[in-house]
């Protein structure tokens, strides 16, 4: 490498290092990257997404930050999916909060073993699992606190129903402890996985790197 290519590359780096520094580390970084394998089953919703996802749960049971939920749950009368439901059997309203500085674009609810419900549109991992959505036949989502976009913002407070909901245990619907899809540990009753929305921060950076490869490559033109 010629010694003016080597300077070039160098201040080249140089932008894009400037660039991290001033956007500084996301949350995201420190996501619990799971490999995650759907499989459709009728008669709810088709049941997609992608191979890898972030999971969430609680900050008090090792959930780091970019990854955090809180959440509490109740009983209420609310079918979601009529195709499956089991009258005379109550269902759970599950009240849950994005703690993190990111938003998610899809959230899927999934089985821990010994939790069984009945609006599951297939299942992850090998476990009973739905979309949290209010599109389709099965619409768990009732409510968003921010904006009734779908999109899982932060600070934002989602409620969804999980139908006929039970667990061998004994353990609430919102007991999101365990790290892992599933986790088989003994105090968790479900998963939450989610797709996240690039960070504005993350875009900044590119078109940061962008302005100085522009500035770079006008400099190399009139020299």
């Amino acid at each position: 490498m010629s010694f003016r290519a080597l300077v070039s590359s160098t201040r080249l780096f140089g932008y894009v290092t400037l660039a991290a520094l001033i956007v500084g580390p996301s949350p995201a970084a420190f996501a619990i990257a799971t490999a995650t394998a759907f499989a459709d089953t009728p008669p709810c919703d088709v049941l997609v997404g992608p191979s890898v996802l972030d999971e969430l749960g609680f900050p008090a049971t090792g959930f780091p930050a970019g990854e955090q939920l809180a959440a509490t749950d109740g009983l209420v009368s609310n079918p979601v999916c009529l195709a499956t439901k089991i009258f005379g059997q109550v269902d759970t309203q599950v009240r849950m909060q994005n703690l993190n500085s990111i938003s998610f674009s899809d959230v899927w609810y999934v089985a821990e073993p010994g939790t069984t419900f009945t609006n599951d549109d297939g299942t992850i991992n090998g476990m009973h699992a739905f979309q949290i959505d209010a599109v389709g036949v099965n619409t768990p989502l009732i409510s968003e606190s921010i904006t009734a976009n779908g999109i899982f913002e932060p600070g934002e407070i989602w409620t969804f129903i999980v139908q006929d909901y039970a667990n061998a245990a004994g353990l609430a619907a919102s007991s999101f402890t365990e790290i892992g899809v599933p986790s088989n540990g003994p105090s968790s009753a479900a998963s939450i996985v989610a797709n996240p929305v690039p960070e504005p921060g993350t875009a900044s950076l590119v078109a940061i790197g962008m302005i100085g490869l522009a500035a770079h490559r006008r400099a190399r033109r009139t020299h």
